[in-house]
């Protein structure tokens, strides 16, 4: 008997015919009719009776070209050869009296960050940072968070994000683990940190000391930007590697979903130790955003508990 009561699709058998029958009020006709070419695809493959049941494919070759080749052609044309920092450097020289950041009653233009950044990176170029070197960049949420993110992939290295939340065996573990031979902190933090072979700089003192001139960090497209550590809820936390390459790709995916007419301020709510931190503060200052840095009580009030993460 069919259709069965309960039952969103029933497929009946009989006498050497079938037939589908589909709850309208769950299942739609295409849905429906989907399901049905499906089936047909499963039992045409049956009937040649030469093919192993688990080498079967359950899509008719229709459904396979739209998936394999339809939405997936994501191709698109956008210049490859750029980094992450140059990304945010073409915009900090078209708009240098722009506001960049805001931090509490305070702000920074694009024109201040650039100058800023070089500073901190000429420095670290001189501590022998470029590519291949990973940098661990442990400071509390502000302008020098980005300022210290952006002088790092300026000079040529990966920046390592450490919460200063985290436990320290948690810090020390993504220190050892990634070979950071810098950790680029604070005063306040330097102190905090774990033991560790890193050279601890402050980045203070590289502001002091640092001169207003070309830094180039020779980073291309195919070095390394940042790692970010995953939670290690299944073990260990492991370092994810991500490259300039991959984040000028992400830049450019989301120019399709962004829509940079509507409004030109944007709030970072999460941690520089999670992926999404990237949209937030690094895509942003690249299209010319004024990007509003929450301090941790407004993150907090904005998801009712602190927000903090990693990548996956």
């Amino acid at each position: 008997d069919a259709p069965i009561d309960g039952m969103a699709v029933t497929l009946a058998v009989h006498n050497g015919r079938a037939a589908l029958y589909f709850d309208r009020a769950r299942v739609d006709a295409a849905t429906a009719a989907l399901l049905l070419r499906r089936l047909e695809a499963i039992c045409a493959r049956v009937a040649e009776g030469e093919t192993r049941l688990d080498a079967i494919r359950a899509l008719p070759a229709r459904e396979v070209r739209r998936l394999l080749q339809g939405w997936n052609a994501t191709k698109s044309t956008y210049d490859s050869s750029q980094t992450m920092h140059g990304a945010i450097e073409a915009q900090m020289e078209k708009t240098p009296d722009d506001v960049a950041l805001v931090f509490e009653d305070q702000s920074l233009s694009y024109g201040a960050l650039d100058q800023l950044s070089r500073k901190v990176a000429g420095q670290l170029r001189a501590a022998g940072i470029g590519p291949g070197s990973n940098v661990a960049l442990c400071l509390p949420r502000g302008f020098d968070l980005v300022i210290g993110a952006l002088a790092i992939l300026r000079a040529g290295g990966a920046y390592l994000p450490l919460d200063p939340d985290y436990p320290k065996d948690r810090l020390a573990h993504c220190i050892s683990d990634s070979r950071a031979g810098v950790i680029l902190t604070n005063a306040a933090l330097a102190g905090k940190l774990p033991d560790s072979e890193a050279t601890v700089l402050l980045i203070s003192d590289l502001q002091a000391r640092g001169e207003d001139g070309p830094v180039d960090g020779e980073a291309g497209p195919g070095d390394l930007a940042y790692l970010i550590y995953t939670s290690g809820s299944t073990g260990l936390p492991k370092g994810v590697m991500v490259e300039h390459r991959n984040v000028v790709n992400f830049f450019h995916a989301m120019d399709a979903f962004i829509d940079r007419d509507q409004g030109r301020n944007w709030m970072a709510v999460t941690s520089l130790a999670f992926d999404i931190s990237v949209l937030e503060l690094f895509y942003t200052l690249s299209r010319g955003f004024r990007v509003v840095i929450s301090g941790d009580e407004t993150r907090a009030a904005i998801s009712n508990g602190p927000l903090r993460g990693g990548a996956g």
